[in-house]
């Protein structure tokens, strides 16, 4: 009928926990001190728990707590572990990585409770899947290096380095980047769900590769605070379900962009793979030039107009434009040079 604390002071010994923490009853805060390896081999239910900034932390078995998780040292994932709390917070506050010789996969369950990760992740031995579920702010402050990355729908996912997984990227909350972030994966899909913005006050450059994978930005980009370079390379399709607002987009020669709301942009626009207008679209420059590299299409049973605008800027149609199937009304407005190549 108790829930009593544990604190464990082991100096630079180490500390290893063989059997279930809190199996039948629950233990109060836990809290875990030592510069040298700590060891949970199984399972832990306590209110919270607390590792110190030193040494390492080895996850053998899932941990739940109500209340906040914080790892201060490095952590090593010995098997599939998955952390969960009750609407609070859980703060990686150094590394994580996988044993060596495995990938093990992390999923993180914080509720309402905000996500943290403030080391690299998968810097030494990649990660698994990464599962990071958060209807507050997940941060991921450093670079990622996992198998694939799924974050859940609430929420915010705050992005201050780069990500690369051999699958898919997964974004279901919102995306802000606090400084200039490429995504790559090995010809896996990266999805964005939500909206993507810069932090407030900056601008903020995004790279993402996939490969043969495809691209998709579901919500507005850049509809908040604007982004500045875009550029999205892909074999695959890239898809702009929403509206865009960048310092500049560009598009790599494989594939094809389909375009589903209009793209605002201070610099230029270089679509160098073939273009589908997913409905009525208007692209426009302040002063800087369009460029079409390839061909540009209605989809397949529409008839979609594309109105460019791009100041002094010029305007370049390169491949044929409705080749396959007819746009409606082009309009191209600029006080530079048109060009119609095809």
């Amino acid at each position: 009928g108790e829930t009593n604390a544990l604190t464990v002071n082991a100096g630079t010994g180490n500390l290893t926990f063989n059997g279930a923490v809190g199996n039948t009853t629950q233990l109060g805060a836990l809290t875990a001190n030592s510069s040298g390896i700590t060891r949970f081999n199984s399972t832990v239910n306590a209110a919270s728990l607390t590792t110190d900034a030193n040494g390492t932390t080895q996850l053998n078995g899932n941990i739940t707590t109500p209340g906040t998780q914080s790892f201060g040292d490095a952590v090593q994932l010995n098997s599939a572990i998955t952390l969960t709390t009750t609407d609070s917070e859980i703060l990686f506050g150094n590394t994580i990585n996988s044993e060596t010789g495995e990938t093990n996969a992390l999923t993180v369950n914080a509720g309402t409770g905000n996500l943290t990760f403030n080391g690299s992740v998968g810097n030494t031995t990649q990660l698994g899947a990464l599962t990071a579920n958060s209807s507050g702010i997940t941060r991921f402050n450093s670079t990622v290096n996992a198998t694939t990355l799924t974050t859940d729908f609430g929420g915010t996912t705050q992005l201050n380095s780069n990500i690369s997984t051999t699958g898919l990227q997964s974004f279901g909350d919102a995306v802000q980047l606090n400084s200039a972030v490429t995504l790559a994966t090995s010809n896996s899909e990266i999805l964005f769900g939500n909206t993507l913005d810069s932090e407030t006050s900056e601008a903020n450059a995004l790279t993402v590769n996939t490969g043969t994978g495809n691209l998709t930005f579901s919500g507005a980009v850049g509809n908040t605070t604007q982004l500045d370079a875009l550029t999205a390379n892909s074999s695959g399709t890239t898809r702009f379900n929403s509206t865009v607002n960048a310092a500049s987009l560009t598009t790599d020669s494989g594939g094809t962009t389909q375009l589903n709301g209009n793209i605002t942009t201070l610099g230029t626009q270089n679509f160098s793979d073939a273009v589908q207008l997913n409905s009525a679209v208007t692209l426009a420059t302040t002063d800087s030039e369009i460029l079409f590299g390839n061909t540009i299409n209605s989809e397949t049973g529409e008839t979609n107009a594309l109105t460019v605008n791009a100041g002094t800027g010029n305007l370049t149609f390169n491949g044929a434009v409705g080749n396959t199937t007819q746009l409606g009304a082009l309009t191209a407005n600029s006080s530079g040079i048109t060009r119609f190549n095809s």
